[in-house]
């Protein structure tokens, strides 16, 4: 089990790497947590692309996330128009997940693109809570799903994420920050994207 394809972008002076699966022209674009590779730990981004692609027939994307990358969403919108581009597809749908820090990233990308769904696992909502919180009722989309481990840090903070006039919230049970995207995890996150 491996990507179809792999590419990296040189950002600011950081490597941030891609791997893709091929599939329909619904695409399925993640993010790895800070300091993540696209397969993540384990492999649990190429286990869970596998899976969404056996199941919804979606091309997946998913991406490195470095340490030292405070921004990436010239990179990863260009590696997400290519392939669409390479693809020769006429009407993509856009789907984002986006794990602890990755949700940043990808809400920098839902903020100029409309998604078909966004889905955020694990936003640490102590780093600028305002700030944050604002940018999201400014997106375009309303489709969120905010996904949280039942001991995950942030979930002090949930009460007041949940005053947003929108979104959708999900306690994944006996789960901590760090999300192993097993077969239980994996079935759920694809359903709430995909349903």
């Amino acid at each position: 089990m491996d990507f179809d394809k792999t590419l990296s972008r040189d950002s600011y002076g950081t490597k941030i790497e891609y791997g893709i699966l091929y599939g329909s022209e619904k695409i399925l674009f993640v993010k790895s947590g800070n300091g993540g590779t696209y397969c993540g730990r384990d492999g649990k981004y190429l286990r869970f692309a596998e899976f969404v692609r056996n199941t919804y027939g979606c091309s997946v994307i998913c991406a490195s996330n470095p340490l030292e990358s405070r921004i990436s969403y010239g990179d990863d919108m260009s590696v997400i128009c290519e392939y669409i581009a390479s693809r020769k597809f006429t009407e993509p749908e856009l789907y984002l997940l986006g794990n602890s820090d990755g949700c940043f990233k990808v809400i920098d990308i839902s903020s100029t693109v409309q998604a078909a769904k966004t889905v955020i696992i694990n936003m640490p909502l102590m780093i600028n809570f305002y700030k944050t919180k604002e940018k999201i009722k400014s997106l375009p989309s309303k489709d969120i799903i905010f996904v949280y481990g039942e001991h995950d840090p942030s979930q002090i903070y949930l009460d007041y994420l949940k005053t947003l006039p929108f979104g959708e919230f999900v306690i994944l049970q006996n789960t901590a920050h760090k999300i192993a995207f097993d077969e239980k995890q994996s079935q759920i996150i694809a359903e709430l994207l995909f349903k």
